[in-house]
């Protein structure tokens, strides 16, 4: 689904604008980027690291295409569809039993 709507975009632009959350600016999207200008040198990329509402806001208000966000979309002129299903974890020291598990 990324790739389709980023050659859409790319199609219609030189430029893309993508808003995504400081979890996934920081770590997955730098990675998808760099393959990304290894493919397309002539697209210039842009990233906004920003909370969840303030990514819809962007796509909203044209300043990003798109956004990649954890929140429901619930706005008529917007489209929204997952991309993935991440799975959280907990972590703490050793010393700390949680409840109902066993080591």
């Amino acid at each position: 689904m990324l790739g389709d709507l980023i050659d859409h975009v790319a199609m219609r632009r030189s430029r893309i604008a993508v808003a995504a959350l400081p979890s996934l600016a920081a770590g997955w999207l730098p990675m998808v980027f760099a393959g990304f200008r290894a493919a397309w040198p002539g697209v210039e990329l842009a990233l906004y690291d920003a909370l969840s509402e303030q990514c819809v806001e962007m796509v909203k208000s044209g300043k990003a295409d798109f956004a990649l966000a954890s929140t429901q979309v619930n706005e008529p002129e917007l489209s929204a569809e997952p991309y993935s299903r991440t799975a959280f974890t907990s972590s703490a020291p050793g010393r700390i039993r949680w409840r109902g598990r066993r080591r």
